[in-house]
């Protein structure tokens, strides 16, 4: 089932609340949230734990969550890819095609990124 994975992105669209108020005020996340960050999404990823799989969407989330504490953008980059290829295993398994499309697209823009813009990561 595709549960484990809708409760993550639940679970992500509070966060990017959270985040965006920092972002408002121009402040960088505090470390001790985004480790607040990971134990939630591990806790809600266990609850929501049904089959190995779940372990992609785990890793995904984790990678997205180091990926918010990276100012460095090649850091970022890279993890926001790892993220993205783990949501695509992930949905290759759940047979989440529609989602499938969206983590493709952003594999696809963050790798032209990287490719593309290696003078700005340096």
């Amino acid at each position: 089932s595709s549960i484990s994975g809708a409760v993550i992105c639940f679970t992500a669209c509070i966060q990017v609340v959270i985040n965006y108020f920092f972002d408002l005020k121009n402040k960088k996340l505090p470390k001790l949230l985004i480790v607040i960050y990971a134990i939630v999404f591990l806790v809600v990823n266990l609850f929501a734990f049904k089959s190995y799989y779940d372990l992609f969407s785990l890793a995904a989330t984790m990678a997205y969550v180091l990926s918010m504490a990276q100012s460095d953008v090649k850091k970022y980059r890279f993890l926001y890819a790892a993220n993205s290829f783990l949501w695509i295993t992930y949905d290759l398994f759940t047979q989440s095609y529609g989602n499938l499309w969206t983590h493709i697209i952003l594999f696809l823009s963050t790798g032209i990124a990287i490719a593309f813009n290696k003078e700005k990561l340096n």
